[in-house]
């Protein structure tokens, strides 16, 4: 219990010491430093879309992963 605590106090510090060198992702980054005109809200559809996209490829990998294996053990039977 207490390696557990360590690490966790460890990353707690960690956070706090390396959070000035967190960036948002590159398209929101893009659209703040560029000043009034830039299209904020673009870059949040197109980010937005990624995240989903992503979510949607692991949720399908791991699906299909799995209907393979009981397609697998229902051959062996």
């Amino acid at each position: 219990m207490k390696k557990y605590l360590g690490y966790t106090i460890l990353i707690c510090i960690m956070t706090m010491l390396f959070d000035i060198t967190v960036t948002a992702c590159p398209n929101c980054k893009d659209s703040f430093t560029n000043g009034p005109e830039a299209a904020i809200g673009e870059s949040y559809s197109w980010s937005i879309l990624f995240m989903l996209g992503m979510f949607m490829s692991v949720i399908g990998g791991f699906s299909l992963l799995v209907w393979t294996n009981i397609r697998k053990t229902k051959l062996k039977v």
